[in-house]
């Protein structure tokens, strides 16, 4: 995609190890009559953002909820198999430290994204947390 974004006028930002289209412009167009235009578009008609590029972590096993609720601001025991929640991590000082979705596959799998930037480094946390922190979790 990274070719047909280019001819058709992005204007890219780097994302993780990726390029992303931060917004399109055309000809005689400023960067912000290009953003104004996209947004007037998506706020009246549609928009559409490619996200595979974030980072995508598989969580199975018997406490899969409890790492969750443990990372994440949000309840996740209430989410319903099908259901997909928007979660917040903090660092120990409050501060957002990531943020992405979960969804809930069955009983005990659940999907999680991550910012592109930040995936090595989540996935490193909670792996941290498993095997030294908390390793008494199934997961």
């Amino acid at each position: 995609m990274d070719a047909w974004h280019a001819d058709h006028g992005a204007v890219f930002i780097n994302a993780g190890l990726w390029r992303r289209p931060q917004f399109y412009r055309r000809a005689g167009e400023t960067d912000l009559d290009a953003v104004n235009r996209e947004v007037d578009a998506v706020r009246k008609r549609v928009g559409l953002v490619d996200v595979s590029t974030l980072g995508k972590i598989d969580l199975k096993g018997r406490d899969a909820v409890e790492l969750l609720e443990r990372v994440y601001i949000n309840n996740f025991r209430s989410l319903a198999i099908g259901k997909v929640r928007y979660g917040v991590m903090l660092r120990e000082d409050g501060i957002v430290y990531d943020d992405g979705t979960v969804t809930r596959i069955d009983d005990q799998h659940y999907v999680m994204t991550t910012t592109t930037a930040n995936a090595v480094k989540v996935m490193s946390t909670l792996e941290y947390l498993l095997q030294v922190e908390w390793r008494e979790l199934e997961v």
